[in-house]
């Protein structure tokens, strides 16, 4: 089975052996020192600003979100602008819902672009915090953090950017853009098992907001995972096999270095799109589209029954949309251990499927 889904993702063999070896005892100076040179590595990769910190928390992206929620918002004091779309964006305004933080939430439309001139009538409305994706995975539509990042500045609004399945496929600069707080998980382009959660946290929103101001969660706290990766440790029992994976991945990534990483990505995202745009039947949104997957509307054809029988027959798993798009809409991810052949293959998978 060949996965080209958008998490879990393929894995590179030498991975999942990191993550086989017999389990350290974690509660040792051995493991907190490759826990803070995890620390390092991850915020060079996004360059943080100086003083900004990492933590890594036994949980999937949406726990780093709701922890983000739960500890940088408060009820009294805040009013958060989400943007909303598509499942994940709407996910950050449930959070806010169920924590009753009061939010605006921004629509777009299933084919626009987040643009300045959205964001317009969004100015001056005491706003406190701006949260958002940089890539909604639900439809592999890229937002401009740059624009983003620039309304922020001028707002004063702290930035919270899901980065979960931008990360490593998409250019993220946190110093450049001004993220507060950037969460990305180890199932997407990490390339890992599912079950961790990284998150960087500027010095700002660490003085501001995670130095005094009491938690609203016991587990998902960010103050305590803070005070315990200043010694390199978690609060709680992590995930350490998922954390071997990490110790090895980021020695990797040293290794190839961010933009050979980034290059690879949008390299296997512009050859399955060129290629894909020479069958009939389906289509490419016309939306800005990440180099973590692709989108694919199927016009006649029924996107869950073709992802059934893609995965049945061919054993090649394509990513399933729910809600309104079930029938539509089909994810291609770029993620993982794939290369150009594993490319060719699905796509003579399809073009049988659309004669």
């Amino acid at each position: 089975m060949k996965l080209f889904t958008v998490g879990p993702v393929q894995m590179d063999p030498a991975v999942l052996e990191a993550g086989a070896r017999p389990l350290p005892y974690f509660r040792t100076a051995e493991f907190s020192e490759q826990m803070l040179q995890m620390e390092t590595q991850f915020l060079r990769l996004l360059n943080a600003p100086p003083e900004s910190r990492g933590v890594f928390m036994t949980a999937s992206g949406t726990g780093a979100m709701e922890a983000a929620v739960t500890s940088i918002l408060n009820p009294d004091r805040d009013k958060a602008l989400v943007i909303d779309g598509g499942s994940f964006g709407h996910r950050f305004a449930e959070l806010c819902e169920l924590y009753r933080i009061p939010y605006v939430a921004l629509q777009l439309p299933f084919d626009a672009d987040l643009t300045e001139e959205r964001l317009q009538p969004y100015r001056e409305a005491g706003f406190t915090a701006l949260l958002m994706q940089q890539a909604e995975t639900s439809l592999g539509k890229r937002y401009d953090m740059t624009m983003a990042g620039r309304f922020c500045r001028h707002e004063g609004l702290y930035l919270i950017v899901d980065a979960v399945s931008s990360f490593l496929c998409d250019p993220l600069d946190m110093t450049g853009c001004g993220a507060d707080v950037i969460l990305t998980a180890s199932q997407k382009a990490l390339a890992l098992s599912p079950g961790l959660s990284l998150l960087a946290l500027s010095p700002r929103i660490i003085a501001e907001r995670l130095t005094d101001q009491p938690s609203r969660c016991f587990y998902l706290s960010l103050s305590r995972a803070l005070d315990n990766m200043k010694r390199g440790q978690t609060p709680f029992t992590p995930a350490l096999s998922v954390l071997e994976q990490l110790a090895y991945r980021l020695q990797q990534l040293d290794q190839l270095g961010l933009q050979a990483e980034l290059n690879q990505r949008a390299s296997l995202a512009a050859y399955f799109r060129q290629q894909i745009r020479q069958l009939p039947g389906l289509r490419v949104p016309g939306y800005t589209l990440s180099n973590s997957l692709t989108p694919l509307l199927t016009g006649a054809l029924d996107a869950h029954d073709l992802f059934v029988d893609l995965k049945d027959q061919t054993g090649l798993v394509v990513t399933p949309n729910g809600g309104t798009l079930a029938h539509n809409l089909l994810r291609v991810g770029h993620m993982g251990h794939l290369v150009r052949t594993d490319y060719d293959a699905l796509i003579a998978a399809l073009k049988t499927r659309l004669a």
